[in-house]
């Protein structure tokens, strides 16, 4: 029996409602819990994965993930390693540069730069050290925290930086044989860079989930995750090898027509569930992303991913009936990498 973990994403919601979910996964048998930072569209991250935290007692718990934008990183840093005193061992956190939660307020991403700096920080200060940030100093000397710290990753320079300085990488590129591999690569470039090894590294691969009668009644009630994946491909587009030149400019129309205040929400009227059939683009992304239909459907589609060197599968739970969801995910898959 293959050694695959599965973890599962959603956005933060009423408390109790939240709570009711993070011990549907843990009872399902994930092994993670990522939250949504997106403060204009969700509830507040660091208050949900309170909640998270709080009602589970094996699961690790975190933000999949947050920004150094939007909250001064020594904030984020303190959020943190509170909450590994509430739940030791079990929390995580992930660092992106930015997504709905700085384009809905009319900030831009963080640069790579940004990005090394806001990591290396974070470490530091989580440990007691001093530690560097926009040219000041500043310290968390009540903090004795080793948090691991995963960078979230989708284009070739991220990738190699996270490798360089994150203890684990969300990758974003797909899950087929060609972005994997392609993946590994810039990954394993960053942590030779570093001194590390491509094994020193926690690798968790995105993944677009679902499971329905067929395959197209699962991918119909993930259009808009599948337009997520998409809207992050425009830096790929160049690179035959990972995005075939016939759907490069629907690609990139998508992008540049996503509707950043819909993010991740679902419905047939939402322009971004609408861009994915328009462009034709839905079989594309969900042969990439997707692991989606029946269960035997669903079982075929991980041995795929793994056989392409992806064993960690992260999935992004964003349509309504998320509990049943994930216990059935729990009886009709994870039950069968279980011993």
């Amino acid at each position: 029996m293959m050694d695959v973990k599965f973890g599962a994403s959603f956005v933060p919601c009423q408390p109790d409602e939240l709570a009711r979910l993070c011990v549907t996964a843990e009872d399902a048998g994930y092994d993670r819990l990522g939250l949504v930072d997106s403060q204009s569209i969700y509830r507040e991250l660091w208050v949900s994965c309170t909640v998270a935290a709080s009602h589970t007692t094996r699961i690790k718990v975190g933000p999949r993930v947050t920004n150094p934008i939007t909250r001064h990183l020594s904030v984020t840093a303190s959020a943190a390693a509170t909450l590994e005193e509430l739940a030791p061992g079990r929390i995580f956190l992930g660092l992106g540069s930015g997504d709905s939660a700085l384009g809905n307020i009319g900030l831009r991403a963080a640069s790579l730069s940004e990005m090394e700096e806001a990591i290396h920080a974070a470490r530091a200060l989580m440990t007691g050290s001093a530690a560097a940030y926009h040219g000041r100093s500043c310290a968390m000397p009540w903090s004795r925290r080793a948090v691991p710290i995963y960078m979230s990753a989708h284009g070739p320079k991220s990738l190699r930086l996270a490798g360089r300085v994150a203890d684990g990488v969300v990758i974003g590129t797909g899950l087929n044989r060609e972005a994997v591999a392609y993946s590994l690569e810039m990954i394993q470039q960053g942590a030779e860079e570093g001194g590390r090894r491509l094994a020193d590294l926690d690798l968790w691969w995105l993944s677009t989930c679902n499971l329905a009668a067929s395959r197209v009644a699962a991918i119909a009630e993930v259009r808009m995750l599948l337009a997520a994946n998409a809207h992050v491909l425009p830096n790929q587009v160049r690179n035959p090898a990972l995005v075939p030149p016939r759907y490069s400019e629907a690609i990139a129309t998508l992008a540049r027509e996503y509707v950043i205040s819909e993010h991740l929400m679902p419905g047939a009227a939402r322009t971004n569930v609408q861009l994915v059939q328009r462009l034709g683009l839905e079989d594309y992304l969900a042969e990439r992303f997707g692991i989606v239909g029946t269960p035997d459907d669903c079982l075929r589609q991980i041995e795929r991913a793994l056989n392409a060197g992806a064993n960690q599968l992260w999935m992004s739970i964003y349509f309504p009936h998320r509990q049943s969801f994930m216990e059935r995910w729990g009886r009709e898959i994870i039950a069968r990498f279980q011993g």
